[in-house]
């Protein structure tokens, strides 16, 4: 078989994947629209003969059936065929350029540009660009239709490895890769099985009652021919803050982004109930996991953030949520917008979330070292989250966003990232990393955060309040604000400031804490006015016209776990407790109190 212009033999045609069937549609909606064309790009430095590189990788363009990949018309429809030999492999030599850095990335970027005619132009590209006798690129670029990220995994690792064996003088294993036919097969038994009308009823149920998709700024809700792009490389204190919130959750760093974008997105448009968009492999357990091609697919993840949750309960239900759908990954996300009523041409997810756990790693070519990088990930329909590790382990956040919805000035990680809204970036706070100061909790921290966990490297206590609690006046101080004092004072004749009582005695070293309404330390351990003992109160009074402060009504115990706490004499309506020597340590905090019998 022939292609149209007989230049090429090719094999029996198959039908598209549903996956393939998906992006055909949208490149037929927008034909000159150059989005979907992805590309990586692998960075080798070390000695190593470029010739051997190119042998390599047209071997493993006669293995890889996606890398010889052509689409022609059907009689239902477009079909797609292999050819029985790819493309050349380019060799660019840049190393007579001033800049030859700058060069590579003209020529990768007026070849991502430029809109491929489905039908006519090869969907795969692949090059060599030699920057110095030390240093080169290798290119690669496909469209949507051959590969996802995980195909690129394959096809790069391969590379590595036949180059290797190259180098050496030895062969490199046999093909591992399979064909296209097995993969159509699983799929073809998957639509006709009752597998599918299942999936079908759990997200039907899973997403009953969702509402509009959630962005940080409204969109048009199909993607633009460009997106504008701001990475960030992830502070190494921060990433081990994310290792240790995804241990006490149970999850993995993937499951932190998710939860931090999720409560990013609660805290700038005040919705809890909300769906984030997540790119799945859709490969576990299957043929595809040995074939390049593309099976992503797009899951919705719902989650419910409420100012109370913490960042490893949001984790935790991130996890689970993610757990419970993995199932049900395979109905595709096409699907589930046709099942919800969604027309084609309005955002579906809102915001996507791209955790990609094979990217970013390094590969051995020989005697040469390559560093993975990414050029372009496909459309963006409003803003995408990519997060990825290095090979060290370090975490980069990339922000791809919708030109006609961001600007440079107003893009989504800087003071003002969106229209009508103030966010930042979800891994950084505005200066030291961390979440704004007005957002944590004046409470002491519990739990992992009293024992050094990830609430004391960067994360708060509980997830910030919107809109933030105005500041009030302390009335035990006769109007005048006092901020909470964590150091110990020693005994005074008298109560200084005005406040009520003043002139009364303090036997021993106090603490205060003077709040207009009663804070944590005085609900726990109230003053009831009676020496000796200790009380805990379930209710406190408001101030009245004859008192100023706020007035107690609670239990007293004997306490001997607490001998050192008093209450100080006149001090009804005050939180301050006084004792006769020194805590052994500030952060002790006593428990409740008991009855002896």
């Amino acid at each position: 078989m022939s292609d149209a212009h007989g230049r090429f033999a090719l094999s029996a045609a198959q039908r598209l994947s549903a996956a393939q069937e998906g992006l055909w549609f949208a490149q037929q909606v927008d034909p000159a629209n150059p989005i979907l064309n992805t590309a990586e790009v692998v960075e080798i430095a070390g000695p190593l003969d470029e010739r051997l590189l190119v042998r390599a990788v047209e071997q493993v363009t006669a293995e890889a059936e996606a890398l010889r990949l052509r689409l022609a018309a059907g009689p239902d429809g477009p079909v797609q065929v292999v050819a029985e030999q790819g493309g050349p492999v380019e060799l660019v030599d840049l190393t007579g350029r001033p800049d030859p850095r700058a060069a590579a990335d003209a020529w990768m970027r007026a070849d991502l540009d430029r809109p491929l005619d489905l039908h006519h132009d090869r969907l795969v590209r692949l090059a060599v660009l030699v920057l110095s006798p030390g240093l080169r690129l290798l290119y690669l670029r496909a469209h949507h239709l051959a590969l996802d990220a995980y195909g690129y995994a394959l096809v790069e690792k391969r590379v590595a490895e036949v180059c290797t064996a190259l180098a050496e003088g030895r062969s490199a294993r046999p093909n591992p890769f399979r064909a296209f036919a097995e993969v159509a097969a699983e799929e073809t038994a998957y639509a006709g099985s009752g597998e599918r009308d299942a999936d079908r009823e759990f997200w039907a149920t899973e997403l009953a009652g969702v509402g509009e998709p959630v962005n940080l700024a409204p969109g048009p809700g199909r993607s633009a021919h460009t997106h504008r792009r701001r990475r960030v490389a992830v502070a190494a204190a921060t990433a081990e803050g994310v290792d240790k919130l995804a241990a006490a959750a149970g999850g993995t760093w993937g499951d932190v982004v998710l939860a931090a974008v999720a409560g990013y997105l609660w805290r700038v448009t005040g919705r809890s109930d909300l769906v984030v968009g997540l790119p799945v492999m859709n490969r576990i357990g299957g043929a595809a996991l040995r074939v390049p091609n593309v099976s992503v697919n797009l899951a919705p993840v719902r989650a419910q953030v409420a100012p109370s949750v913490t960042p490893v309960a949001l984790t935790e239900q991130v996890r689970r949520t993610v757990a419970r759908t993995r199932p049900h990954h395979r109905y595709r996300g096409e699907d589930v917008r046709r099942d919800l009523g969604t027309p084609p041409s309005a955002d579906f997810l809102g915001t996507w979330v791209n955790v990609k756990p094979v990217g970013g790693g390094r590969l051995r070519f020989g005697g040469a070292a390559g560093t993975v990088g990414f050029l372009a990930a496909g459309p963006v329909q409003n803003l995408t989250v990519n997060a990825y590790r290095g090979p060290d382990g370090e975490l980069t956040v990339e922000l791809d966003a919708h030109p006609d919805v961001y600007d440079e000035a107003r893009s989504p990680g800087t003071r003002n990232g969106s229209r009508g809204s103030s966010p930042r970036s979800p891994t950084r706070g505005p200066r030291t990393g961390r979440w704004p100061a007005s957002t944590w909790r004046t409470r002491r921290p519990t739990g992992p955060a009293r024992r050094g966990g990830p609430a004391r490297r960067g994360w708060p206590t509980s997830w910030p309040r919107r809109p933030p609690a105005p500041r009030t006046p302390w009335p035990c101080t006769g109007g005048t604000p006092r901020s909470p004092t964590r150091s110990w004072t020693r005994p005074s004749p008298g109560w200084p400031g005005g406040s009520p009582g003043a002139g009364s005695a303090r036997s021993g070293w106090s603490r205060s804490r003077c709040r207009a309404a009663p804070g944590w330390w005085s609900r726990r351990w109230p003053c009831c006015g009676r020496v000796g003992r200790t009380c805990r109160s379930t209710s406190r009074t408001r101030p009245s016209a004859s008192r100023s402060s706020w007035g107690t009504r609670g239990r007293c115990w004997p306490s001997p776990r607490v001998r050192w706490m008093r209450c100080r004499p006149g001090s009804r309506g005050s939180t301050s407790l006084s004792r006769t020597a020194r805590p052994p340590h500030r952060s002790r905090v006593p428990g409740p109190p008991t009855r002896r019998t």
